[in-house]
């Protein structure tokens, strides 16, 4: 396993609030430090792209929201691809497979049950907000009823998120194992839940960290049928500098005292240069920013693309980078009167944040157990919408930026994203060197659709938020009461909407001879022929996705490994 970043032994990765200085720009320790261009649909502006550096990869700096989406998302996937073994029936038990659902009863509403014997613990959250209900008793209000798991997006309706969070010994080695329901309050990533547990047990595992792939090494079978194959990968190898030194150094860029850097000439230069031979196949799992990425740079992708950044080209596979889908957020905040409880009040003082500290530290427990966002709220943007298309992510805080400070006053903040929408983006190289960023255009808001809904779902958080008791005096902060029109509306989503992180579909699967298609069904790199495959070489991650699913992408990311793992076993 080659891991360009470092350990995941940090503080701020362990801890989930810890996800404001993870996903923060720029972070030399734990992200890419990644932004797209210029977004024409964000009225000109670009935002910050993180993406994770380090074992575990993004799923050490995520959310940590269980969320598995829903059926029909598998099922389309299914038919696009004339494949059934990824329709939903055949996709749930990898799901199941991988989960071990500590909290409550495991068995959903329709009778199904979620998996309890999987090395990935998914539970409640450690702790619940007076403030958060009081938004979960509007949304009743308005016809969406409360829900007692909230591990898909099948049917509209308001709860707490499921999270991906254990109890400190089980990240520090302990066995996690308990019976009855608990809550968790630690980091789970998917590092310490799939791979560490098995260390021991697998001498054919070596993991290799400061590796920085540069391109694939791809050569003709001349004994055989003449076709391309992957046989390795080019790398870099860099310092990664673990230790107690750049811990330190690591808390001093968190504290704003020294600037994060980032790949400067000098340390290009210090990187040494190798060749990792594959003896069966290479699996790419860089997400869908790094893999159509190292792709392009190894001369698979589009042909004029390749050319004019002096790549030779290899496979003319113009859909390698292409496709990029991503769930847009338009946070909403409200000024809430004094005396409400919310994270600003209790972080705003020195003594509230000792008692946050010591609360954590004594029982994991209290603000600094929070994931990212702990209400979630399903809705339909329209009659039209069959399955509920809108997403909350609802937090007892509010700040104008996570760059920014909370707000001195109370605040809650309500952000909705699009699941389904009809923009498409790209990610593109811009150079032959796989150290120089990509360029990343998820082109939001880029059609009508796009736009009329995010209008749509603007209002919808008004009239949720009108539900609201008196005593909270909630009053509009952002975008600001006095937008009214659909294309006031519009507008401000251009100008609030942020990524919500769920880069996908850069690496489509696709039928043979689908334009656009990057991999078949199996996951395999395609050839530029109709039907045939580049040996050795597949592609595991979100990328791989051809439509994005209606929810939080973690999750089924993991599900697409778990089903790529038993294909290369079958083969085998």
């Amino acid at each position: 396993m080659l891991e360009a970043g470092g350990s995941d032994m940090y503080h701020w990765v362990q801890i989930p609030v810890g996800y404001i200085y993870t996903m923060r720009y720029p972070q030399d320790r734990t992200n890419w430090g990644f932004r797209t261009c210029e977004q024409p649909g964000l009225n000109g502006r670009f935002i910050f792209y993180p993406r994770g550096k380090l074992l575990g990869g993004s799923g050490s700096i995520n959310g940590m929201i269980a969320m598995r989406g829903q059926a029909e998302d598998y099922d389309g996937w299914a038919a696009a691809l004339e494949d059934d073994s990824w329709n939903w029936k055949s996709m749930r038990p990898h799901f199941e497979r991988q989960m071990k659902y500590t909290a409550a009863t495991p068995v959903l509403a329709d009778g199904s049950m979620l998996g309890t014997d999987g090395p990935l613990e998914v539970t409640r959250q450690a702790m619940s907000w007076r403030v958060l209900d009081q938004w979960a008793d509007a949304c009743e209000k308005v016809e969406l009823p409360r829900r007692t798991h909230f591990i898909d997006s099948q049917t509209a309706g308001v709860g707490y998120f499921e999270v991906t969070q254990t109890q400190l010994g089980a990240v520090l080695g302990a066995s996690s194992d308990a019976s009855g329901p608990r809550r968790g309050g630690v980091r789970l990533s998917p590092y310490r839940a799939f791979v560490t547990p098995i260390l021991t047990a697998r001498p054919n595992l070596t993991i290799l960290r400061g590796i920085h792939a540069s391109k694939l090494k791809l050569e003709r079978d001349e004994s055989g049928d003449g076709k391309l194959r992957c046989t390795g990968i080019d790398v870099w190898q860099r310092d990664t500098q673990e230790g107690v030194a750049s811990y330190l150094r690591a808390i001093a860029v968190d504290m704003g005292l020294i600037k994060s850097r980032k790949d400067s000439a000098a340390e290009k230069q210090a990187d040494v240069a190798c060749t990792i031979r594959a003896r069966r196949e290479v699996v790419l799992a860089a997400g869908a920013v790094g893999s159509p990425h190292l792709l392009q740079c190894s001369g698979i992708g589009d042909d004029a693309l390749l050319r004019a950044h002096n790549v030779q080209t290899r496979v003319d596979l113009p859909g390698v980078g292409r496709n990029l889908q991503d769930h847009l957020q338009i946070r909403a905040v409200f000024r809430l009167a004094d005396g409400v409880d919310t994270l600003n009040t209790r972080l705003n003082s020195h003594w509230g944040m000792a008692q946050a500290a010591a609360e954590y530290v004594l029982r994991q427990s209290g603000p600094l157990s929070m994931a990212p966002s702990q209400l979630g709220v399903f809705a339909h943007s329209s009659e039209e919408a069959r399955t509920p298309d809108l997403q909350w992510h609802v937090q007892p805080l509010s700040l104008d930026s996570w760059e920014e400070p909370l707000h001195s006053w109370n605040g809650l903040t309500a952000s909705v994203c699009h699941l389904r929408p009809t923009s498409r983006g790209s990610v593109e190289l811009t150079s032959p060197d796989t150290r120089d960023a990509p360029r990343i255009d998820p082109n939001y808001l880029s059609t009508e659709a796009d736009r009329a809904v995010a209008a749509a779902a603007m209002r919808w958080t008004r009239r949720i938020a009108a539900q609201l008791t008196p005593e909270l005096r909630a009053q509009e902060h952002v975008p600001g009461a006095l937008l009214t029109t659909d294309a006031e509306l519009a507008r401000a989503a251009g100008d609030i909407g942020t990524s919500i992180f769920h880069p996908a579909g850069t690496t489509m699967m696709g039928r043979d001879g689908e334009p656009g298609a990057v991999l078949n069904s199996r996951l395999q790199v395609r050839d530029g022929t109709r039907s045939g495959v580049i040996g050795g070489l597949r592609v595991a991650d979100c990328g791989v996705m051809p439509t994005i699913t209606s929810g939080n992408t973690n999750l089924p990311t993991y599900a697409i490994a778990e089903k790529a793992s038993r294909m290369i076993l079958r083969e085998e």
